[in-house]
């Protein structure tokens, strides 16, 4: 192995990729507009549509309304709910954003009170009709207990004696491990997202695209060796990975940074800078993981419609660890969930965010996501090394491998 010429090799490849404007358009210009724009107009469609259900006057029609005819005193003033009289409301429209429906019960314990059944009609499509929902079912529990009170205060019994037990509740988790546990469910989705979508498109076109192009021919016949660049190929694919993943979370940042509530999402994160440089620590190998795979498919690949068919597959496969990471038991994890790959560096990132990390999970995430990644680099150099597995497909490559093993020449 030459150091010397893996350099150059590098160096051509990455010259290559600067000069193709459309994978520089897609690496730098789209996650510096995109985010930007997605991010701000997100926040100025939800600011927009909250502002419009908060200034909207409700309309509610209660069906035999002399069954409380103080309901209306439980209104609060500055609410915007109009009482319709007139009519006979069936369904929730425009109109008549929720229906109540009262109904007088029987006494059947001869209390001499009357209890009243209310049932609130609405629409769960309706975003004005769930407001009025939610209203209104703090209006009648306000009415549920001011009526409960009066009747204890007619048979003079002490109101206390409907609360022998009071619940209150303290939350001991601080900021940094609320904000760290939920960044740990979203980080690893758009890290592996970031990472896929760089390398994808670099391992397919360096590979497989250099077979379509017949270009690969000119390196194969120059003094490098092949794993000088099988090497090289794969470092670029890395490289570009890191690249992408780095523009697209800054990206996200800046944006942040910049939309209204930003002091209060940045204060919220409380992420220090030993635990940003401790997860990218714990994603390169992961990247270099990732990287092999996708530059081992490219290789063993006749062309790029081959190689796109394996490795949207891959992209996809990549989520199904990271499905159950949200519900996973911080409590009960055990060693052995970071020997699984993608699914280890996931949870030590969300492990590390939250500050419940131990360093016995972090090295070995490290150390077998690096095992994995020199499975897959030495299987990338061993196809590369093989002409019949350069200018074949996957199918024959495989059957290349079976000869190989079983038949003795």
């Amino acid at each position: 192995m030459n150091i010397t010429r893996i350099f150059k090799i590098y160096i051509k490849e990455i010259k290559e990729i600067i000069r193709t404007s459309g994978l520089i358009f897609i690496l730098v210009i789209v996650p510096m507009i995109i985010y930007p724009f997605m991010l701000y107009y997100t926040e100025q469609t939800a600011l927009k549509e909250k502002n419009k259900i908060d200034s909207a006057s409700l309309s509610i029609f209660i069906k035999e309304p002399k069954l409380l005819p103080n309901l209306s005193e439980y209104i609060p003033s500055d609410e915007k709910i109009k009482i319709l009289k007139n009519g006979n409301y069936e369904k929730i429209d425009k109109d008549c954003n929720l229906i109540i429906s009262l109904e007088k019960q029987p006494d059947l314990f001869q209390s001499g009170y009357s209890n009243i059944n209310a049932t609130l009609i609405y629409d769960s499509t309706d975003k004005y009709s769930l407001k009025a929902l939610n209203k209104f079912e703090e209006i009648l529990l306000d009415v549920k207990k001011e009526i409960t009170y009066e009747r204890f205060d007619e048979k003079n019994i002490p109101s206390d004696i409907m609360t022998p037990i009071s619940i209150n509740t303290k939350n001991i988790a601080s900021v940094k491990k609320i904000t760290g546990n939920l960044l740990g469910n979203i980080i690893p989705f758009l890290l592996i997202t970031f990472i896929m979508s760089g390398a994808m498109q670099i391992a397919v076109d360096i590979t497989a695209g250099e077979k379509d192009r017949k270009t690969i021919q000119t390196l194969l016949i120059s003094p490098a060796m092949r794993s000088d660049i099988i090497i090289s190929k794969l470092l670029v694919v890395i490289t570009v990975s890191l690249f992408c993943g780095f523009m697209n979370l800054l990206s996200m940042y800046i944006t942040v940074c910049f939309m209204k509530n930003s002091k209060q999402i940045l204060n919220g994160m409380n992420i220090d800078i030993q635990s940003i440089l401790l997860g990218i620590l714990v994603a390169i190998p992961l990247i270099i993981f990732l990287s092999s795979i996708l530059t081992a498919i490219g290789v063993a690949s006749k062309n790029q419609v081959e190689a796109g068919l394996y490795t949207m597959p891959l992209f996809f496969l990549d989520f199904l660890p990271l499905i159950a990471l949200s519900s996973v038991e911080i409590a009960n994890i055990s060693n052995s969930n970071f020997f699984i790959p993608v699914y280890n560096t996931a949870l030590a990132i969300k492990l590390i965010l939250i500050s419940s990390f131990t360093w016995q999970h972090i090295l070995i995430t490290v150390f077998s996501n690096l095992l994995y990644s020199a499975f897959f680099i030495f299987l990338c150099i061993k196809l590369f090394s093989n002409e019949d597995v350069i200018f074949s497909g996957i199918g024959d490559t495989v059957g290349i491998f079976f000869r190989k093993l079983f038949i003795k020449r």
